[in-house]
This record gives C-alpha cells, sequence and structure tokens, in this order.
C-alpha cells in the first residue's frame, strides 16, 4: 500500500475508534435511560396509572353502552328487528381502538404487578448487571459492529432483554459465549471509501442519538419524576381521577338502565 494511503487508513481508523467509544457511551446512556424509564412507568402505574385504568375502563364501557343505545334507536326510527347479536357484531368493529388502548394499558398494569411482586437484584448485583451491559454493548452493538452475522444479532436481542429485566445470569452467559467467539469485524485496510462511509455513519448516528436521549428526557413517564417524589401532588392526582370516576359511575348507570329498555322485546326488539 501507497505510504499516503496508509497514512489515511490509520487516520480512519483512529477516526472510527473515537466516534465508537462516543456512540457507545450515548448506546450504554440510552440503555440506563430506558432502564430508568421502565422503572419510572412502573411506579407511576402503581401510584397512579391503576386508577387510570378503572377510569379508561369505566370510559370504554360507556362509548359501547351509547353506540349500542344508538344503534337500537337507530332500527326502531326505520321499524326493523335488531338482535343483541347483531348490535354486539356491528360494535366489535367500531370500538376497537378503544378495546386496544383497554388491553394496552391493562397489560402494562400488570406487568407492573409482576415487578412489584418479582425479586429485587441487590446493588452488588446492578453494579454487575451494569458493567456487563456496557463490555456486551462495545462488542455487539450492530451500530458499532456492522459486520456481526445473525447469530450476534440475535445474542444483541438477549442483551437487551436480560439488562431490562435485570437478569444477571443471563448476561454472564452471553459475556461467555463473546469471550469464547472471536468476533471478525476489521475493514479491510484498502478500502478506504467503505472506512469513511462507515466514519460518517458513526457521526451520524451520535447526532441521532442525542436528540433522542434530549427527546426522551420530556417524555413520559421521564417528565413524571418530579410528581412521583411529592406524595401530596400523587393525592390530588389520584383524586381528581377518583372524581371522575365516581361521575363516570353514575353515567354508565343510567345508560345501562336506558340500554335494558332499549333491548326490551316488548318494543319490538329482540
Amino acid at each position: 500500500m501507497e505510504v499516503g494511503k496508509n497514512i489515511k487508513v490509520e487516520e480512519l481508523k483512529a477516526d472510527i475508534a473515537y466516534f465508537s467509544e462516543r456512540l457507545g457511551k450515548l448506546f450504554i446512556e440510552k440503555g440506563e435511560l430506558y432502564k430508568t424509564g421502565f422503572l419510572l412507568k412502573t411506579e407511576y402505574i402503581l401510584k397512579i396509572g391503576k386508577y387510570q385504568l378503572d377510569r379508561y375502563r369505566l370510559y370504554y364501557n360507556i362509548q359501547k353502552t351509547q353506540r349500542k343505545i344508538a344503534i337500537y334507536q337507530a332500527a326502531i326510527n326505520r321499524e326493523e328487528v335488531i338482535s343483541e347479536a347483531q348490535v354486539d357484531a356491528i360494535i366489535q368493529k367500531e370500538i376497537k381502538e378503544y378495546e386496544e388502548e383497554l388491553k394496552r394499558l391493562t397489560d402494562d398494569y400488570n406487568t407492573a404487578m409482576k415487578i412489584k411482586d418479582a425479586e429485587k437484584v441487590s446493588e452488588e448485583e446492578y453494579e454487575e448487571i451494569k458493567r456487563l451491559y456496557r463490555k456486551i454493548v462495545k462488542r455487539i452493538h450492530p451500530d458499532l459492529n456492522p459486520n456481526l452475522d445473525e447469530d450476534f444479532k440475535y445474542l444483541w436481542q438477549e442483551t437487551q432483554d436480560a439488562y431490562q429485566g435485570n437478569d444477571l445470569e443471563k448476561l454472564q452467559d452471553i459475556m461467555n459465549i463473546l469471550d469464547s467467539n472471536k468476533l471478525v469485524n476489521d475493514v479491510n485496510e484498502n478500502e478506504i471509501e467503505r472506512l469513511t462511509d462507515f466514519k460518517l455513519k458513526l457521526q451520524r448516528r451520535i447526532y441521532e442519538e442525542k436528540l433522542r436521549i434530549k427527546d426522551m428526557k420530556e417524555e413520559f413517564p421521564y417528565n413524571t419524576s418530579t410528581l412521583l417524589k411529592d406524595k401530596d401532588m400523587i393525592a390530588e392526582v389520584v383524586k381528581e381521577i377518583r372524581v371522575d370516576i365516581e361521575n363516570l359511575e353514575g353515567l354508565y348507570h343510567e345508560l345501562k338502565i336506558r340500554l335494558d329498555f332499549y333491548k326490551d322485546p316488548q318494543r319490538g326488539i329482540s
């Protein structure tokens, strides 16, 4: 290789090493931010979200009942007979979005309860989890290692799951696998263009990750950290939700009475 090209290759490699280190730190920061957010969301659900779930469940039932009443009323206006099964079939299509949101909130609550009851890791174990995660990030994060095969990409996904779940044993297993496999990811020294492209990709990813981390800190659940530290604020929010629930319960009771009237066979509807 010509001297000039060799110098260029070495410069590019040095730049890539530098930007890889910077990007790796951002990936680690984002991974830890995800974990913090996961814990914040769990705390929020256990303190506030469970009441929001009850409120939304009532809202969902109200929307469904109101729509049923409207369908029955339309049938009466047309002097048609419509069965409850037919009404349910119509409703099922129309309330899908509400149903999906209710399922999401319910799943979030069930997950939070599982985490609450799960065995907690010690401070020493948690520090070891973070140490292993940082090492694995540098070894097999796809954006830092573009030549990884599918097996190592799978290991990366397993790493993410283990880190979020505080699974120290799995992280140790992954680290053992990596230590027993030599990764061959060096870029051919003759490929200056490829090195240059990789350097630019790293720079672009650094910019993107910085923006993403900034946005994450302003989104739910990160924006609830102040609220969750204030018992009085939590009590006030819960109080407001409970008032909503009480009002919705009254409305739902009235709607059920109206719906029973519309379903009365004496009205010509079965």
